[in-house]
Parts: C-alpha cells; structure tokens; sequence
C-alpha cells in the first residue's frame, strides 16, 4: 500500500501498466492515463507553526480535508475532471456551530477543470456557476445547521443569523475561493507532460502567493528527478525555491501597526508605533522565504501518490530570528483502507 516516501518508489504504486513512462532514453514523462469513471481521493493536511527566537513552537492553525478527483469526460485530447472536498477541518474555527457551517460549505463546492490528453491543467470550466452556488449556498446552510442546536447555545456563541451569513459571505467569496482552490488543485497535475532527464536541474521563475498576508513573492523554483529514488514504474520529483523577502518587510510592519493599534488607545498607539517603525526598519530586519517539496507519481496512471511541502519564512530582527513554518502533506487514500 501506499504509504509514505522513501527509499525506492517501486512498491509505491497504483497500477502496473505496459504504458509506464520511463522513456527509451531515459528520461521521464508524467501521462495521464485516465478513463471516464476513474475515481481517486487524497488526505490533506496543512500546519503553520511559528517557530520563535528561543524555539519554542506556537501551532498558529491546521487544517485537513479529503480532495476527491473524477474524471467526468474525456476526448482524444483532453480530460475533463471534478474534484470535491469531504471531511473539512480548521482550527482557525471554534468547534461546533462555526466549524460545522464552514466545512458544509466547502463540501457543496464542486470544481470541473479541464486538461489536455497529457493530464495538464488547462482551465476552470464551471468557476462562474459555482462562485454563484457558493453565493447562494450560505443562507440555507447557515439555517441548515444553526436550527440543530438549541436556542440557549446559540445564545451563548453569540449567534446572529445576519451576521454570520456576511461573515461566511465574505470566506466564500470570488477572490477567496480562487486562491485557496488553486492551491489545492496545482500539486497534483504540475509536472505533467513535462519531459525530464534525471541528469538535469530544470528551472523556472514561480509566483507564491500570499506569503505574509495578501503579498506574493516571485522565486526561481528548482526542480529535479530523484534518479535512485525513480524507476520504470514510478518518478520521485523534488523542488527547492529560495528568495530576498525584503519586500515583504511593509506588510509584516503595517500588520504589527494595525494589531496594535486595535489593543492600545489612541495616546498609547502614537508613543508606541515609533518603535515599532524602528523594529521594522530595512537595516534592522532580514526575511527569506523557501520552499521544498516532493512529489511521488505512478507513471502507470499519471495519478500522484504522495506530495509534501514545507514553506518556511526566516525573520532576524534585532530581538533574534524567529520562523514561520507551513507544510502540506498529501497522501492518496487506499480505497480498501478507508473503507474498513
């Protein structure tokens, strides 16, 4: 079964096919070979810790979710598929009420894509009808699941109907969806119909998006063929990304000011925030940001196994270096496990 990435990605695999793609010159090429029908679904977890000058670790939130991917036509040229989330869950949300309304939510929407014949992500089909779904989704759910509870402990969460319904309103919403589906879609069809030699290091310039708060970052990601790790029946992928997040510095420093701002009185804030300013300045602080990933694919079936990601953004300031870590990891989920 597959379980974890390590030593060999032979006994890692989907299928065994005639069709695998270790080309006859050695290189690798990542094919979809899907039918209408197939089916495959993944767990996936987030966790963002922050890592602070003395070592101490603060867990800042994690989430996990089933994505399940199904091909719902196919042509000579190209695949059209669904992917839909099950079993949705944030610590960014109080348990009960608030977790139960965001995860219904997130577990309607339900996004077709389509690819090219080599399994490439081409574009979204349905984003319009789907933005409007989620739109129109939030009042009944809301009532759906807040008529569940009893009056008294809806009292004591503080519910409003009005409020909570502008306050999922707002998570559902075009520019928030976007991104946070387009992150979850992008690991699984990357590399496909790339061709690559194991003997070579590949590089392109990639954007992140959201690195601290709303402020993207561009970097060179490189990325190579794990040649001992690879074989006729699966390919091991790594990447390493590696960049100045000087930019980054107004952001961090406009999210400081306004967090104070909110805690303090006017009078306190205008003696405060000189400092702050100071502790923000370019010639006192420094931040890095990279990211390494690996990615496990069965060459039988162009279906990924195994994906990980690990993002870390470094800050020296003059109180010492503290670290913001987030890693993803994404596994496929046996059928017959998940089933018992």
């Amino acid at each position: 079964m597959m379980k974890k990435l390590v030593g060999t990605a032979l006994g890692m695999i989907l299928s065994l096919s005639a069709f695998a793609q270790m080309m006859p010159d050695s290189t690798f090429q990542v094919v979809a070979y899907w039918d209408q029908g197939d089916k495959i679904s993944y767990e996936c977890k987030v966790r963002n810790v922050r890592i602070l000058p003395d070592g101490t670790e603060n867990e800042q939130f994690s989430t996990s979710d089933v994505r399940t991917f199904e091909v719902i036509d196919q042509t000579d040229t190209s695949y059209t598929l669904r992917m839909s989330y099950s079993d949705v869950s944030s610590t960014q949300l109080s348990e009960g009420l608030e977790s139960d309304i965001f995860s219904a939510l997130w577990c309607k929407g339900k996004v077709d894509f389509l690819t090219d014949q080599l399994g490439t992500m081409q574009r979204f089909l349905n984003w319009d009808q789907m933005l409007e779904e989620a739109a129109g989704n939030v009042p009944g759910v809301v009532d759906e699941i807040s008529s569940s509870y009893k009056k008294k402990d809806l009292k004591e969460l503080g519910f409003d109907r009005e409020q909570w319904i502008e306050r999922f309103s707002a998570m559902f919403n075009g520019d928030v969806l976007y991104s946070a589906i387009e992150k979850d879609i992008v690991p699984f069809f990357y590399y496909h119909g790339i061709r690559l030699d194991p003997k070579q290091e590949y590089v392109i310039e990639k954007e992140y998006p959201e690195v601290i708060g709303s402020q993207s970052l561009n970097a060179d990601m490189h990325f190579w063929v794990d040649e001992e790790k690879s074989d006729s029946v699966a390919v091991v992928i790594f990447s390493h990304a590696e960049a100045d997040g000087e930019s980054l510095i107004p952001t961090l420093r406009d999210a400081a000011l306004s967090l104070l701002r909110a805690r303090l009185s006017p009078e306190e804030y205008e003696e405060s925030a000189p400092v702050i300013m100071l502790q923000f300045d370019k010639s006192q602080m420094s931040i890095t940001f990279s990211e390494d990933t690996g990615t496990l694919i069965d060459l039988g079936s162009g279906w990924p196994v195994q994906y990980f990601s690990e993002i870390r953004v470094t800050i020296k300031a003059a109180d010492g270096t503290s670290e913001v870590l987030t890693t993803v990891n994404i596994e496929y989920q046996d059928p017959e496990e998940t089933s018992q």
